[in-house]
């Protein structure tokens, strides 16, 4: 009852976004999945956490890439107040939609930014109901030799069968590779996890991998040992 009520609260603190002045405000601060940055005259997704420092708001990467490093700062401002963000050397306007999304109106082109729910291991709800967990996700947690990176993935969920695809890729495997595939039974998961691209040959070996569905947005793998965690980022528009 207690993670029950709490996320009542906090999905009230985000049915907002301006407008009505008996809401709550805007809640920037989290995890967020942020689509068009620009990257060496090309677009890519990234992650970002935004955080208040000092009564300003950073969104700071969250991963490498090939323009930025993690823990370098996307943004920054005060948009809650000014309605505008610092974008590199350029102050560019801010627009809530809905609860989980907000918009950057870059020169270079918009920026779409969308939140990753922010439970990072709530208890299993006893009944989900009718759920589908296609769709995107942050993962966090799958082993790779360059560290546990978080990812940006795909979900595909149908009769039963799950594929799990990168979109953005690390130093094991690629973005467009399906790397997770398996079964989806109840909240029940059991999948073979790759550690590599697989082939289609079946040479490269796949890990035997189990896992649970803990709320819709939610679920949670062990891959060799390791806890992996899926979150998911809401306003998905797949």
């Amino acid at each position: 009852m207690g993670w029950i009520a709490g996320s009542v609260v906090w999905l009230g603190m985000l049915g907002c976004g301006g407008g009505d002045q008996d809401q709550e405000p805007f809640v920037y601060e989290g995890t967020w999945a942020v689509e068009g940055t620009v990257c060496q005259e090309g677009s890519e997704p990234q992650l970002v956490e935004v955080e208040r420092v000092e009564g300003e708001l950073l969104a700071w990467v969250m991963r490498d890439d090939a323009c930025r490093q993690r823990g370098e700062v996307l943004w920054e401002g005060q948009p809650d107040t000014s309605g505008k963000v610092s974008l590199g050397d350029a102050s560019v306007a801010v627009r809530s939609e809905g609860a989980h999304r907000l918009h950057l109106e870059a020169a270079d082109g918009a920026l779409l930014m969308r939140r990753v729910y922010p439970e990072t291991g709530p208890p299993v709800r006893p009944d989900l109901g009718e759920f589908s967990l296609s769709g995107q996700w942050m993962m966090e947690g799958y082993p790779c030799q360059d560290g546990l990176v978080p990812q940006l993935v795909q979900v595909r969920e149908a009769g039963g069968s799950l594929g799990v695809t990168k979109v953005l890729g690390d130093g094991c495997i690629g973005a467009g590779v399906r790397f997770i595939e398996g079964r989806l039974d109840g909240t029940s998961l059991e999948v073979d996890a790759y550690l590599e691209p697989p082939d289609d040959w079946g040479e490269v070996e796949g890990h035997p991998s189990t896992g649970r569905v803990r709320v819709p947005e939610y679920f949670r793998l062990d891959v060799l040992g390791q806890s992996v965690g899926f979150r998911r980022v809401l306003g998905d528009l797949s």
